[in-house]
């Protein structure tokens, strides 16, 4: 890929809220560019405040100091690093497309594009034949475009949580053809292993689905060691 500042477009983490940091590389590496958006695929929103408190004051560009930024990281807690990033300025807003919305977010930029035919998670996990057919959506075309629109933005980063996906068949869409344009075209991908919660959240008989078999099926030939 032409003009790329990395070796390597896509970035592995394990927990979700270590994105943040590989978000700060690619910005610094690219002072040029405005602030992106990030395209979320996550079974969760993640859009809890920030240490749990809306009232806590996030510095703008506090994100640019990376060793107060690897020592923030640890503080943040389940999914509260995506108001972290819109607050400080690391991203101009994050559009999520999640399997449950039961969270309202803690930031006007902190959007989310749930496709209600889910319904609630424990009904969910406790119905889980009477949503397989959604669940083996979420990487189609018509899926997608439902919700991010027809159009990509100019500048983003595409974001995978691997809880997303809870069947093997999901990760075989039988159009993959918006997928594929949103891999091709972001500026950066991040990819959060998330081992836990796909073992906890993978429909009853697909042990064989974990975090491994995510990113080998979705990026043939990257290992999950790869930094980037």
């Amino acid at each position: 890929m032409k003009n790329e500042p990395f070796r390597h477009k896509i970035h592995i983490v394990s927990s979700h809220e270590e994105v943040l940091l590989p978000w700060a590389e690619y910005r610094l590496a690219c002072p040029e560019k405005a602030p992106p958006a990030v395209l979320v695929l996550d079974h969760h929103t993640d859009v809890l405040p920030a240490f749990r408190d809306e009232k806590a004051v996030i510095k703008k560009d506090c994100w640019m100091d990376l060793s107060f930024l690897r020592e923030t990281v640890k503080k943040l807690r389940h999914d509260e690093h995506f108001h972290f990033a819109v607050a400080s300025g690391l991203v101009k807003e994050c559009i999520i497309s999640a399997c449950v919305n039961a969270t309202i977010p803690a930031h006007e930029a902190l959007k989310v594009r749930w496709d209600a035919r889910w319904g609630e998670e424990n009904n969910v996990l406790a119905q889980p034949g009477k949503y397989r057919f959604l669940a083996e959506s979420v990487l189609e075309t018509r899926y997608l475009a439902a919700r991010f629109g027809d159009t990509l933005p100019e500048h983003f980063i595409l974001d995978i949580d691997c809880d997303y996906f809870s069947t093997l068949k999901s990760l075989l869409p039988e159009d993959p053809s918006y997928f594929r344009r949103m891999v091709s075209s972001a500026s950066l991908i991040t990819v959060s292993l998330e081992r836990d919660w796909v073992r906890l959240l993978r429909f009853p008989g697909e042990g064989s689905l974990n975090s491994e078999k995510i990113v080998e099926t979705l990026f043939p030939g990257l290992s999950v060691n790869e930094k980037g």
